[in-house]
């Protein structure tokens, strides 16, 4: 893979229309391989976690001019 990446977060707290979208930072390499590790955080206030909230997310990473997303398998990651 190149060295520039692109890693973003894109989201959706179910009951809420407009879904967002978060830059991931480059946070280190991973000591026992090659892998990066990037951080990312949601700005949603946790109170409304309390309220059965879904908050539904997938990751995208774009290098050398192509695009990879990690939704698991198409169903997208969740938090609830």
């Amino acid at each position: 893979m190149a060295l520039e990446k692109q890693v973003a977060v894109h989201y959706n707290l179910l009951g809420l229309v407009q879904p967002g979208r978060g830059e991931a930072r480059w946070h280190s390499p991973w000591r026992r391989g090659h892998l990066d590790v990037f951080a990312f955080g949601f700005p949603v206030l946790p109170f409304l976690l309390q309220f059965s909230f879904h908050l539904h997310f997938a990751l995208r990473c774009r290098v050398a001019s192509a695009e990879y997303w990690d939704n698991h398998l198409g169903g997208d990651c969740s938090l609830t």
